[in-house]
């Protein structure tokens, strides 16, 4: 029997609907539609068929696919935490020619790369379901590049049909192009001054979107608030949080000037930039030439910005965004340093998209070992890497990590496919040592997004000691001796901070077939399989018959112990605060 699946875009639901009113059930895998203002009522009709019957469940035909339901983020998220863009991206680079960016989009190069890895996340578990298919099948809508990538992680061609889809690529970006660059022409004229103003002066400027409650970080890189500038992305977030920055300067990234003298070059730039771009990827699909066409503008309303304001730095927590490279390229073109810092760990799949191709001139992140080895070859020649830790204390607590702390154990929670085995762990952990307190830290976005019941009703039928906290998660480092979690980047941190901390690891019993390249496995020892495993690494500890592998850990986190903001302020200029000597960290 044929079966009809679909990766859905707006030209192929005439289709859809045929089949669908035709009797023959078809199945809706993904909506991925050419026009990002369409998800909307495309995904509505997909649940309207669903309901009456008309289209199939994927996860009814394939009971094996349940695992891809990933609780907090949707099948989505899922293909992103396994080893998919690890295998793909060999192929990835090929398909794009990645490498001969630089002769074709010089000043676009890197954040294109950037893009287009991070374009397709949403699609990587459709990588892991499509090797289910069976011959007869039909698959609608698979884009060549997402063909390549199956065929690249099964490692054999696929055997269903796959009709070529036709997307109208070059008319549907030829109208793109048109308007992005009515778009700009209104922004730039919308910011036009006659003459060049003042530029007032900064040491520091500073993108905080999401990084409030490290607001700490920026004041440590200046000697007063008055010498940073806080830039906004938005002016939702402007208004939310201008009340908590104090007296600092802020302003919005949309908040540039272009002097009249400008306007010739900026418009010749616009013009000739969007052309190449279309010339290179005009022939892609809309998605993703939107995505990259879009970086000229990022251009323009940088160097608008960077009119207004005289720095010497600027720092940001965005590498996880294309742009940060076009930031970086009109920073350096006015001499100003450009400061990233690092926004977590690749834990689960060690080769991340979100990490690959980024350039900043500084990037402090939690080590420098495990993106010299598995990343530096993707990074501009011009980011230099710098290990600093974890940011998650600030200055003052730090020095609390030398104090004696009890022999509880911190339980850090958090969804993912083997949370419901976890849970059960901890619980028998926590039965196993009924002389100390386990304490539980749910993730906060769990509570955002409403996932934290299964968390919570585990701790209250749990044993007495298991108890639940809601404070800071780094500030809990300091009352316990021990840690525990699933795979998370808080382990990283808590082994930085002196903590034994092992990662529950029964990621292959639960999917076999998926391949789980954690970087904690790096370190074998820390990676346990059961709560008996964790009791002997813990007893062996407190008799003294084994000793935790903490030296083996430089992979995971910086281990030099130095105070990360006076690293930081060593690195751009300023004296430290304090001598710039280890820390005392208690890892006994």
């Amino acid at each position: 029997m044929t079966r009809d699946y679909f990766i859905l875009n707006e030209l192929l639901v005439p289709r859809l609907l045929y089949l669908a009113f035709t009797g023959r059930t078809p199945v809706v895998l993904s909506v991925w539609p050419l026009v990002g203002a369409n998800r909307g009522w495309m995904n509505r009709l997909c649940g309207w068929l669903t309901v009456r019957g008309k289209t199939g469940d994927a996860f009814d035909i394939h009971p094996d696919w349940v695992r891809f339901q990933e609780k907090q983020g949707g099948v989505e998220a899922y293909g992103f935490y396994t080893d998919a863009y690890m295998k793909l991206e060999p192929a990835q680079e090929a398909f794009f020619g990645m490498r001969d960016l630089d002769k074709r989009i010089p000043d676009y190069a890197q954040a294109a790369r950037h893009r287009i890895c991070t374009h397709y996340a949403d699609l990587h578990w459709l990588v892991l379901a499509l090797r289910d298919l069976d011959p007869a099948d039909r698959v609608f809508g698979l884009l060549p590049e997402l063909k390549a990538f199956v065929e690249a992680y099964s490692d054999r061609p696929v055997t269903f049909a796959a009709p070529r889809p036709w997307q109208g690529s070059r008319l549907l970006n030829a109208g793109v192009w048109l308007s992005g660059i009515l778009f700009s022409v209104v922004w730039m004229l919308r910011h036009l001054v006659l003459r060049q103003p003042v530029r007032k002066a900064y040491f520091l400027g500073a993108d905080l979107l999401q990084v409030l409650r490290h607001l700490y970080v920026t004041r440590e890189m200046v000697n007063d608030d008055s010498e940073c500038l806080i830039v906004f992305r938005t002016q939702q977030f402007q208004d939310l949080y201008r009340d908590r920055i104090g007296s600092m300067d802020h302003c919005l990234v949309t908040d540039g000037v272009i002097p009249l003298v400008q306007l010739p070059g900026m418009l010749w730039l616009l013009l000739r930039d969007q052309t190449r771009i279309f010339c290179r990827f005009g022939g892609h699909s809309p998605s993703l030439y939107r995505r990259i066409v879009t970086l000229v503008h990022w251009r323009i309303v940088f160097r608008a910005l960077f009119n207004r304001f005289e720095l010497k730095n600027f720092l940001a927590r965005d590498d996880y965004n294309g742009e940060h490279v076009i930031r970086t390229g009109e920073l350096r073109r006015i001499g100003v340093r450009s400061l990233g810092i690092g926004h977590g760990l690749p834990t689960t799949n060690r080769i991340s998209p979100v990490f690959r191709y980024l350039d900043f001139d500084l990037y402090f992140t939690f080590t420098r070992k495990f993106f010299e080895t598995f990343y530096a070859s993707s990074f501009s020649p011009d980011t230099g890497i710098v290990g600093i830790g974890s940011i998650g204390l600030p200055r003052d607590l730090l020095h609390r990590l030398g104090d004696q702390r009890p022999n509880d154990i911190i339980a850090y929670m958090s969804h993912d496919l083997q949370a419901d085995r976890y849970i059960e762990a901890v619980q028998d952990i926590a039965r196993r040592f009924p002389d100390r307190r386990v304490i539980c830290k749910i993730k906060e976005s769990q509570f955002t997004h409403g996932t934290a019941d299964i968390f919570t009703s585990a701790i209250e039928t749990g044993p007495d000691n298991m108890v639940e906290s809601r404070d800071d998660s780094y500030q809990l480092m300091l009352r316990g001796r021990y840690a525990i979690s699933n795979d998370s980047t808080v382990i990283a941190e808590a082994i930085g901070f002196g903590l034994c901390t092992f990662m529950y690891d029964v990621y292959d019993e639960v999917a076999p077939r998926d391949g789980h390249p954690s970087m904690f496995r790096n370190v074998p020892e820390i990676c346990l399989p059961t709560p008996d495993d964790f009791e002997n690494k813990v007893r062996s500890i407190e008799d003294g018959s084994w000793k935790y592998p903490r030296e083996k850990t430089d992979v995971l986190i910086e281990l030099s112990g130095l105070n990360p903001f006076d690293l930081i302020r060593s690195r751009i200029g300023l004296e430290p605060k304090e001598p710039l000597v280890p820390l005392k960290i208690n890892t006994a």
